[in-house]
């Protein structure tokens, strides 16, 4: 029998950087940049370039929010609402919150 897989945070960021690109189509203009996204076109001056978190991401559609609470769910048994996902929109913040759910459901 295998142990289980370690849950920690940069377990869980890791993972979390293979999901998001696809749940968000793979678009470069909403995958953070972490994950080897872009900034937005209209983000041409260095301050906005320079204000947005490298762990942000963006959405088109509560679709792709769908998709990924989706994903969480399989990967983690943890279930979580389209808002939730939307309401962040950042790598390292989801990761809190996985890790923040997972303790909680221990307990």
């Amino acid at each position: 029998m295998s142990q289980p897989a370690v849950l920690d945070f940069t377990s869980v960021r890791e993972c979390l950087t293979r999901i998001l690109p696809l749940c968000l189509d793979s678009d470069p203009y909403l995958i953070p940049i972490s994950c080897g996204g872009t900034q937005e076109p209209a983000d041409t001056d260095a301050d906005s370039i320079a204000a947005r978190d490298a762990d942000d991401f963006s959405f088109w559609s509560e679709q792709q929010a769908r998709q990924i609470c989706s994903v969480i769910k399989q990967a983690f048994g943890v279930e979580y609402a389209p808002e939730v996902a939307m309401a962040d929109a950042n790598l390292t913040a989801l990761a809190n919150w996985m890790l923040d759910s997972k303790q909680v459901s221990v307990r």
